[in-house]
């Protein structure tokens, strides 16, 4: 009980704002992104580079990114993919997130530096540090990796 209460309240206190907020920040920026990003990839082809654009439902639960994961793992593995997932892509500002505590993920290192060389070629201001709060649905890719990874050096 006292620790339910105690995260009620910290959620409470976290997640109100004096100022108005744009809304849809996540769900219809994160579409319109990917939508962008299709157009950009359709005229501007990287050679030697597959690139898979998408955008999940279910955000509240995580549950579309999560059956992404489950449906389509063993073929990322095997390419070798690097996921950069946007969370929020019209906030105030821009994270790189190393790491979701809320849901015990740790991004791959590569990842986030791949995305703060990015960002910094094109000098676009970023933060990189743990995600204070909450989740995005890189945690399922991050989390899903690392679980399988420890369940492979389990059985051996």
């Amino acid at each position: 009980m006292p620790l339910g209460s105690f995260l009620l309240l910290f959620i409470a206190f976290t997640l109100r704002f004096n100022h108005v907020t744009l809304g849809a920040n996540d769900d219809l920026a994160g579409v319109a992104t990917v939508l962008e990003a299709g157009r950009h990839l359709s005229r501007e082809r990287p050679e030697k580079t597959e690139v898979w654009v998408v955008a999940f439902a279910g955000e509240e639960h995580l549950r579309g990114s999560k059956r992404f994961v489950q449906k389509h793992y063993d073929e990322l593995k095997k390419r070798n993919a690097i996921v950069l997932a946007l969370e929020c892509p019209s906030a105030d500002y821009f994270q790189i997130a190393t790491e979701e505590r809320m849901f015990f993920a740790k991004h791959s290192p590569l990842a986030v530096e791949y995305a703060r060389r990015a960002a910094e070629s094109l000098n676009f201001e970023t933060t990189v540090a743990p995600l204070p709060f909450s989740g995005s649905d890189a945690a399922n890719f991050s989390r899903t990796a690392c679980c399988l990874h420890y369940r492979t050096l389990r059985q051996r």
